[in-house]
């Protein structure tokens, strides 16, 4: 798991990989996340999501030790579940190109 934090960020009871990403009660953040399956939203609103851009040397070998396909990102499927309408939801959003960070290390 890679995350950059400003100002702060709590992440409980993570064990190996986690399976699925879910946020809670979050309000105005960006998201850059490569998502095995779909990430889900609660109790949050003004949530932007984008593919995961870090790039380092060694992130093809931590993504397939991690059994990351990367044909099968679903960051972009989120499902938030205090909105069960077919009309997309007004609490999340995708991050546009041009606001998106690539970040290298």
């Amino acid at each position: 798991m890679c995350v950059f934090c400003h100002p702060y960020i709590l992440i409980r009871c993570v064990s190996h990989s986690p399976l699925q990403a879910r946020i809670h009660q979050s309000t105005d953040c960006k998201f850059y996340i490569f998502a095995k399956t779909t990430p889900i939203i609660e109790h949050c609103n003004s949530v932007q999501f984008a593919p995961f851009m870090l790039q380092y040397k060694e992130l093809e070998e931590h993504l397939q030790a991690a059994t990351f396909v990367l044909s099968q990102n679903h960051w972009d499927q989120v499902k938030d579940f205090n909105w069960i309408k077919t009309t997309a939801s007004p609490n999340w959003s995708i991050l546009a190109d041009a606001d998106r960070v690539m970040k290298s290390v």
